[in-house]
């Protein structure tokens, strides 16, 4: 059986700017932020881009896009391959 995989979402794109304010405001944070483990271990910066994604798609479109993130992302990252080539 599949184990079931945690999303974080924010309830609406407004609600996200208004949370991700503090470490847009601060570019340190931007540059070389700390993973954020509620998102599947994304950065500030991963976030913003996803939210301009969704806002300009929004926009342009008259759509409803969203993010969230995925569990298994991390783990996958977390988790690391052998390169591939001659053994």
């Amino acid at each position: 059986m599949g184990s079931a995989h945690r999303r974080a979402r924010f309830e609406s794109l407004n609600l996200a700017l208004k949370e991700l304010e503090p470490f847009i405001r601060n570019g340190r944070h931007l540059e070389s932020g700390k993973q954020f483990d509620k998102f599947g271990g994304m950065r500030s910066r991963e976030i913003l881009a996803n939210w301009l994604l969704c806002v300009a798609v929004n926009y342009a479109d008259e759509k409803r896009l969203t993010f969230c993130s995925d569990a298994r992302a991390r783990r996958d990252q977390e988790a690391p391959r052998a390169p591939a080539g001659n053994s």
